[in-house]
């Protein structure tokens, strides 16, 4: 029997997507001058939320922890920038640190039309739960 790997990914608690598989997409640091001195909201004292682009890169089940069967998960908090890009990207919390390295790496590479206050796009903070779980 087969083992395949779901992983899910809560953007909030209405919207919960199912990824599988991995993509690659190259990582930059660019940063523009208004990013760095741009205020930073919280999700909900902005106008629109972020949205995420697709295709958008998924995390790699950590191959030691896939082999020995463990599950977990991982809550990553991040800035989406006015630019859409992500900054700031680092694990609250994490059932072991393989899950937590997977979740910061593939946020990293995420792009997001990015959220709103007053008509214009401004730097956001947000916070996901990743979990990794075997099916069998």
């Amino acid at each position: 029997m087969k083992t395949s790997t779901r992983l899910i990914v809560a953007m909030s608690s209405a919207l919960v997507i199912v990824l599988s598989g991995c993509q690659s997409a190259s990582s930059s640091s660019d940063k523009t001058a208004s990013e760095s001195t741009a205020p930073y909201y919280d999700i909900k004292d902005t106008d629109t939320k972020p949205v995420p682009l697709h295709p958008r890169a998924t995390p790699q089940y950590p191959h030691e922890l896939k082999m020995r069967n463990i599950s977990g998960e991982a809550v990553i908090s991040f800035v989406v920038t006015a630019n859409g890009r992500t900054k700031q990207v680092k694990a609250v919390k994490a059932t072991h640190p393989g899950f937590a390295d997977s979740a910061v790496a593939c946020i990293e590479q995420w792009r997001f039309k990015p959220a709103t206050k007053d008509g214009k796009p401004v730097n956001c903070r947000m916070m996901i739960p990743m979990v990794f779980s075997l099916d069998r």
